[in-house]
């Protein structure tokens, strides 16, 4: 098992399917910020000696405010 907090806008996947299409798609500068708090994450990970194996948007939680 796993326990992780709340993540209120579940999966970064979900989202952004959710959002194909609709006007208020996310800018530019919001995708890049999900990427750069993904890799900050896979970077505390790797200096954890933790190895992920499984990194994609269907694993990377949302939390009201846009955090993953």
């Amino acid at each position: 098992f796993i326990v992780t907090e709340f993540m209120n806008k579940g999966s970064l996947l979900n989202l952004l399917q959710e959002n194909i299409g609709n006007k208020n798609t996310f800018p530019s500068s919001q995708l890049l910020d999900f990427c750069q708090q993904a890799c900050n994450g896979m970077i505390y990970l790797a200096s954890e000696n933790i190895i992920h194996r499984d990194l994609a948007c269907r694993n990377l939680l949302v939390s009201g405010n846009n955090n993953t």
